[in-house]
């Protein structure tokens, strides 16, 4: 199956901080975990999700004179989210992504609550997989 659903598909590997934490708490998150993206929490709501796109934009800011040790997740994260249904298919995961011209979605179940993240590796991991199988 080429377009496999993500319900059962997608890693439910996610990387995420709670809102108000340093960024820079973020920054080692994603370090750690070899992560591109951490996802901002408040309780088990995704409020916003950080990208090493954005990390970038804050390290240029950082040569401008900016002190980015004392900048929390919520002034740097993306927000609101876009996110996916989880019985999205990939194929419609990637349509979100390409029209929104974002790397990472959230996949969320029927109650709202985040299930794991698309990312271009699990693009490819999921096409390798599937076509693979037929």
């Amino acid at each position: 199956m080429i377009d496999p659903p993500l319900q059962h598909n997608v890693p439910p590997t996610i990387v995420s901080i709670p809102t108000g934490r340093p960024v820079s708490e973020a920054l080692k998150l994603m370090n750690a975990n070899k992560s591109s993206y951490v996802l901002v929490m408040d309780g088990l709501a995704t409020v916003g999700i950080i990208t090493e796109r954005d990390m970038t934009v804050l390290l240029e800011d950082s040569f401008s004179g900016a002190n980015w040790r004392d900048i929390t997740v919520d002034n740097v994260m993306t927000s609101p989210l876009v996110t996916v249904p989880w019985d999205s298919t990939l194929l419609e995961s990637i349509d979100v992504m390409r029209n929104r011209k974002i790397r990472h979605t959230p996949v969320q179940d029927g109650a709202g609550v985040t299930i794991g993240v698309i990312t271009p590796q699990v693009v490819i991991d999921l096409l390798y997989r599937n076509w693979n199988d037929d």
